[in-house]
């Protein structure tokens, strides 16, 4: 109830259409998780994820549904330099003289 308000708030919270989505692939019966995934990929930001979502449900790769939090909004938005450069501030540096070549 709480994701379809929030849903209902603002049409491009991508959190919210993701969780619903899970809600549907734990729940068929509640609604229909690839057309709510197609949907998502028209209206919110995050192309990339609802489409990985949707192949995973296409396919016979066998997966579990995951709800998300409400500040994961940066993990959704198009992968792109902006998403590299966050990535790579939060990898540690490891200095030269650590590496050694197996």
């Amino acid at each position: 109830m709480l994701f379809r308000n929030q849903f209902y708030l603002n049409r491009n919270l991508i959190e919210a259409w993701a969780n619903i989505g899970t809600i549907f692939e734990l729940k068929p019966e509640k609604g229909d998780a690839m057309q709510l995934y197609k949907k998502a990929m028209d209206v919110t930001k995050a192309q990339v994820y609802f489409r990985q979502k949707l192949e995973l449900l296409e396919s016979s790769i066998e997966s579990k549904p995951v709800f998300v939090e409400l500040n994961d909004t940066d993990y959704f938005i198009t992968p792109g330099k902006e998403q590299e450069i966050e990535y790579l501030k939060k990898v540690p540096v490891i200095p030269q003289n650590l590496l050694t070549l197996i």
